[in-house]
Parts: structure tokens; sequence; C-alpha cells
């Protein structure tokens, strides 16, 4: 369509034509829970797993320090998951709803299947969050099929200690997931931000994780965590490539 007149390159459209941004729910996703918040219990007293999500790096790329160390992780199309023991309990979380126990859940299936009741209580009140990968359709990763039944994986990203309300740093989170033996999401690229059209690049192209299907993007994390004052919140921002896009 003609862009209206007087508009210039650069000239944000978002209230213009009243965009709003669209981002599809993970419980929408999972084929297994038919309803929202299907499952879902009552959240813990006097502590909680935070809302997880994520900025654009377009809008906030400048927040970036001058040779900052930064890590790019494959952004992968699934559900958001989180998990936390609290010393007597594991807890388990979507993106939205804490979730009762329940062997059909899609979430209590990957904290069964992966043992996660056992192996976080080495790290009480540390929420791990994952994402649950097989259940959106196109997008089934490493996930597979055993007796007619499909397997998601979970591969995790974060840790978050509950105690003192901060992220782990990039290097500490990863090789803790790795000491219980479970999976990360993809590393892409380590070191400083270089050109526009290189990094951007990282977002494009097939996933690491199974080269039938196109990669969704990157997530951008600095590999020792700090607080972005434009962001109100820690330097991490993540890139959804256009092939993706495009692809949708």
């Amino acid at each position: 369509m003609p862009a209206p007149v007087g508009l210039n390159a650069g000239d944000s459209i978002t209230d213009l034509f009243s965009l709003k941004k669209w981002e599809e729910d993970e419980e929408d996703n999972v084929t297994i829970a038919r309803t929202r918040g299907r499952n879902a219990e009552k959240p813990p007293v006097g502590w909680g797993i935070p809302y997880y999500d994520i900025e654009g790096l377009r809008k906030y790329i400048e927040c970036l320090r001058p040779n900052e160390q930064i890590v790019l992780s494959e952004k992968i199309h699934g559900c958001n998951a989180s998990f936390c023991h609290d010393g007597e309990r594991l807890w388990v979380k979507s993106r939205n709803f804490y979730k009762r126990m329940d062997e059909d859940d899609a979430w209590w299936d990957v904290a069964i299947r992966y043992d996660l009741e056992d192996k976080l209580k080495a790290y009480p009140m540390m929420v791990f969050f994952g994402e649950i990968v097989g259940q959106v359709k196109g997008f089934r990763y490493d996930s597979v099929i055993q007796d007619g039944k499909l397997l998601s994986t979970i591969h995790f990203f974060d840790i978050f200690d509950t105690k003192v309300k901060l992220y782990k740093d990039y290097d500490d989170r990863v090789q803790i997931i790795k000491d219980l033996g479970l999976s990360t999401v993809p590393e892409l690229y380590r070191g400083v931000w270089g050109d526009k059209e290189t990094m951007y690049a990282f977002a494009e192209g097939q996933s690491t994780l199974n080269p039938k299907h196109i990669r969704e993007g990157f997530v951008l994390n600095t590999v020792k965590e700090r607080y972005e004052p434009k962001l109100d919140s820690r330097m991490q921002v993540k890139l959804v490539g256009q092939g993706y896009n495009l692809q949708k």
C-alpha cells in the first residue's frame, strides 16, 4: 500500500495504523491443552516465578555498550516453561499459569520424563526457564515419536534466583544446566556486536536443531548480567528472522 502523504523513511506507523503486537499464546500451541488455563493451580505464597518476556532488538540495539561481550542463542519456537523446587515440592508453570500435577499435562509430562523433581532439589528456589518443543506444527525440532506418541523435548536458557531476585550470569547458568544433564538452547555466536548485516544474519537460515525447518531468530544476552535503564530490566533482547516472519 502507498505510504500516506507526509510520512518519511524512519517514521513509526504503529500509531498511524493502530497496530498492535501479536504473540501466540503457548497454551494455544499445545494440542493436549484444549482450553486456556487447563489444569491451573494457585501460585505459591511468599514468592513467585517471574513472567518471562523479551523486548525486540531493533528498538534497543543502542543499549549495547562498546566492546561488551554478548552471546546470541537460537530462539526456538515452542512453549515457554519454568520449574522451581522450593525445598518441599516442584512447581511447574507455563508462561501464564502454574500447573497442577497431571501426567497428561504437556508441562508436567516434560518435568516427569526429565526427572526435574529430583534434579532441581540441588538448586532450591532457583527457577529454570526452558522451551518445550515438538508441539507446534512444523517445528518438531529434536522431538521424537515413540510408540505412536509425540515426545516433546525441552531446552533450557535461563536461571532466576528467587532469593536475590537476579538472573544467573550466562556461563554460570549454562554450566548448571549441563551439570544436571539437561540441554541448553543452541549457541550461535559469542563475542562483541559487529556490523548490522553480519549480526542480523544469525537470525536467518535453518534451525541448528533440525535443518528441515527455518530458524525463528535469536536472543541476545550479555555474558555478564546487568541492568539496562532504557529497558527497565536486564539487558536482553531478541530478533525474529525475516525468513520466519515471511513464512508465517
